[in-house]
């Protein structure tokens, strides 16, 4: 899991690189509103930066902020959908390959800490 959020920065990092580049900078990069310059930023990468800090800090909320932090990627990608559609594109499928990602980690997490009335208790 701490490989797939920080695969999501690189890419990130990498969208916002090569946007820049080809002078359609994403809306986080080249903030011409009302938000302060560092502040964009700042929300244009908090997501996977917060679920790193999570995870190693306290891991009982990590699967709530995957999710918050997909749905932030997925919000800088409506945002830029009209500024910078290519990097939209890649934005939108970096959300999705984090979404997907965040599934498959549900998959191996152990199911002793849930309580259901279906379950017999073991023993």
């Amino acid at each position: 899991m701490v490989g797939l959020w920080v695969g999501v920065l690189a890419a990130q990092s990498f969208v916002a690189n090569a946007s820049d580049r080809t002078g359609k900078p994403t809306w986080w990069i080249d903030n011409t509103g009302p938000l302060p310059t560092w502040l964009a930023f700042l929300l244009g990468v908090i997501g996977p930066v917060a679920v790193l800090l999570i995870r190693f800090w306290e891991p009982r909320f990590v699967v709530v902020t995957q999710f918050v932090a997909v749905a932030l990627l997925a919000l800088n990608a409506i945002i830029d959908t009209s500024r910078a559609p290519g990097a939209a594109t890649v934005e939108y499928l970096i959300a999705l390959a984090a979404i997907l990602g965040s599934i498959s980690a549900l998959a191996g997490l152990p199911l002793n800490h849930v309580q259901s009335a279906d379950v017999a208790p073991e023993g």
